[in-house]
């Protein structure tokens, strides 16, 4: 299997994850702000929930390291179609947001052994931000057979770089492209097998 097949399996994978991980958030802060008390949920699901609730950091976590892991493949996979079309800011742009979205990653792994990170989610979202704007301008550059889907993924990863700015001014993120987005690049890589 190529690696732009894998990495079409790794977008969808993270789609799921990443919808899967917002709704055990969202679910987790329900029940701690007390807007979902436990009376209110069905029975039938309620020893489900609570268990996820009583290892909600730990799931949490392991979450956000699959995500890690997932975007680092599709990340590697755009600095790979960087490299073969001579794209030199999709490339840097591929490697330097991969490097940037594996500090969550480490920072997980600091906070499961109790040590400190000295980065905070601000600073790790305003480059993130930014270096997810650089990428989004560099698939808007992609010309090919699939030019109309590259321009869909480098206007959505532009939308995405502005809530991760955003983040920045704002404790809460507004929007959140990252499923559409996923899902367009499993498509993007599908396509570009024919290269």
């Amino acid at each position: 299997m190529n690696l732009l097949k894998i990495s079409s399996i790794a977008a969808v994978l993270f789609a799921i994850i990443f919808f899967l991980h917002t709704m055990i958030n969202l679910l987790g802060f329900a029940v701690s702000a007390q807007a979902l008390p436990t009376s209110a949920i069905p029975q039938s699901i309620l020893p489900t929930i609570t268990k996820i609730l009583e290892n909600f950091t730990l799931i949490s976590r392991l979450l956000i390291l699959a995500e890690a892991i997932l975007g680092a493949l599709i990340l590697f996979t755009f600095e790979r179609i960087g490299s073969k079309k001579k794209d030199k800011i999709l490339r840097l742009s591929a490697i330097l947001l991969l490097l940037a979205t594996l500090l969550p990653a480490v920072s997980t792994l600091f906070s499961l052994n109790n040590l400190p990170f000295p980065l905070s989610e601000k600073i790790l979202s305003l480059v993130t931000g930014i270096l997810t704007l650089f990428l989004g301008i560099a698939l808007l550059r992609v010309k090919a057979n699939w030019e109309v889907i590259a321009s869909a993924l480098g206007l959505l990863t532009i939308l995405q770089s502005i809530v991760l700015l955003s983040t920045f001014y704002l404790p809460v993120r507004l929007l959140e492209f990252s499923i559409p987005i996923a899902l367009i690049e499993a498509v993007f890589f599908y396509k570009s097998q024919k290269l």
